[in-house]
């Protein structure tokens, strides 16, 4: 795959991670109220993730719905009362906070240059939550999508694959922190009534070479 092709990615699922996670959350604290129980909620999910991919105009409509599960589905099916998580959430829905956003890519960077995938994939999955889910849905999305792994679910199961090759390891290494990098240098600004994140797509121009490490440890 061409360098440009592979930074256009880079910056797509960067832009999308964001994207993604801002309109789910506005989206979802109107939508949910319309909901007295999970199994209509659940039955009407199509619709919300139809919502969010038409206000982030992303075409992937597994990324969106692999946001929303992990997002909302998941910690609600992996409690022990799912109708009292329900309305849990349906008090409580997810919040995009761009500060911690922010300071949770910059750490997700900083340990992938100066650590490595493995401990970039164990510092997530430890974390383990919503911004951190973001971040790992997104990583395996890219890994999957320039087929340095084929159909992995587990981020820590693609690391280990990926391990096996130097080649490899040095290509998700570079891919993983541009994406992190577009996601990072992505301009966020909440409009007055959609709260849509603006993108200066001038990035896709931007020097990744110069933060790329010297050390390559996997």
């Amino acid at each position: 795959m061409e360098e440009s092709n592979l930074d256009l990615m880079s910056a797509e699922t960067g832009f999308g991670m964001c994207d993604i996670y801002l309109s789910l959350c506005d989206i979802l604290k109107n939508e949910i109220k319309k909901y007295t129980n999970y199994s209509d909620f659940k039955g009407n999910a199509k619709s919300i993730i139809d919502a969010v991919k038409e206000k982030t105009k992303i075409k992937d409509y597994d990324f969106v719905e692999n946001v929303f599960n992990e997002i909302v589905i998941k910690k609600i099916e992996n409690s022990k009362n799912p109708e009292k998580s329900f309305k849990n959430l349906k008090d409580n829905p997810p919040k995009f906070d761009a500060k911690e956003m922010e300071r949770i890519i910059n750490k997700s960077l900083g340990i992938l240059i100066e650590d490595g995938l493995l401990a970039y994939t164990i510092w997530l999955e430890s974390e383990n939550k919503e911004h951190h889910k973001v971040i790992i849905i997104s990583s395996l999305k890219i890994l999957n999508d320039t087929g340095l792994v084929s159909n992995q679910d587990s981020l820590k199961d693609a690391m280990l694959k990926i391990a096996k090759s130097i080649q490899k390891t040095l290509l998700a290494r570079q891919l993983l922190e541009r994406m992190l990098v577009y996601a990072r240098l992505c301009k966020i600004q909440s409009k007055s009534s959609s709260g849509v994140i603006s993108h200066e797509l001038e990035l896709l121009s931007y020097n990744f070479q110069s933060g790329i490490s010297g050390s390559h440890r996997i």
